[in-house]
């Protein structure tokens, strides 16, 4: 089976993410012709933080579910710039048609107008963040975020006592890192929404995750278009 369009993207950024950060373009973080085929808006930065949500919880205004023109806005509030070049996919209907294409044994086209998928940024401190887009019919939601950056000084204590005064109680605090999730009794449950905080000698890591099902809803609701397309010949869908 292949793995879904969500976690070819996190994979992808993953591997970029392991070289070393340069200095931050002054080039924005989502490119114009990225949104061109995405009329998609949110309006997400001044929702209400609700302790115990975690789809709540934002990084420097940063939410889940937030569509790529919002994350531009808020990068350009924030100085986030551009790093590494950007991932993209078709469009909803584009990828259902391709999945249906090659149910029928037909040419696996590829289109011109393409959408986000995910992309990196970079602040004029080196602080980072990695955006990973889940492909929804609406247009791209954002699905993951993870933020690194300096500790500057900051002792452990006083981060931790940081971030539970804007987050609230975590769940867990394990040797490797900090989780804010659905408890089980052990663990995480991370078919549930999650937050983890990493703190090393240098830096701060935070990420914030949509639950496991999101990938699978949404590889599920691509599966059942493109059956529907597939049972109209392939469709109509031009490339």
């Amino acid at each position: 089976m292949r793995p879904s369009l969500v976690l070819r993207v996190a994979i992808a950024l993953a591997a970029i993410a392991t070289t070393p950060a340069t200095a931050a373009q002054s080039s924005d973080v989502i490119p114009a012709s990225l949104l061109e085929a995405d009329p998609s808006d949110t309006t997400l930065e001044q929702s209400a933080l609700a302790r115990g949500d975690i789809t709540s919880f934002d990084i420097l205004g940063y939410r889940l579910g937030m569509a790529p023109r919002e994350v531009l806005r808020v990068s350009k509030k924030r100085g986030v710039f551009s790093y590494g070049a950007p991932i993209t996919t078709g469009s909803f209907e584009v990828e259902a048609t391709r999945i249906a294409n090659r149910s029928l044994n037909r040419t696996v086209n590829r289109s011109s107008k393409v959408q986000l998928a995910g992309t990196m940024g970079q602040m004029e401190n080196g602080s980072t963040f990695v955006f990973t887009f889940g492909l929804e019919p609406t247009g791209p939601k954002l699905s993951s975020l993870k933020y690194s950056t300096n500790r500057n000084g900051q002792t452990k204590d006083a981060i931790m006592a940081s971030l539970v005064a804007k987050y609230g109680p975590y769940t867990y605090d394990r040797d490797y890192a900090v989780f804010w999730c659905k408890p089980t009794k052990h663990d995480c449950d991370y078919g549930s929404a999650h937050m983890t905080a990493q703190i090393d000698d240098q830096k701060l890591t935070i990420s914030i995750t949509r639950p496991k099902s999101y990938t699978t809803e949404l590889q599920q609701q691509l599966e059942k278009r493109a059956a529907a397309i597939a049972a109209q010949q392939g469709g109509k869908v031009a490339f």
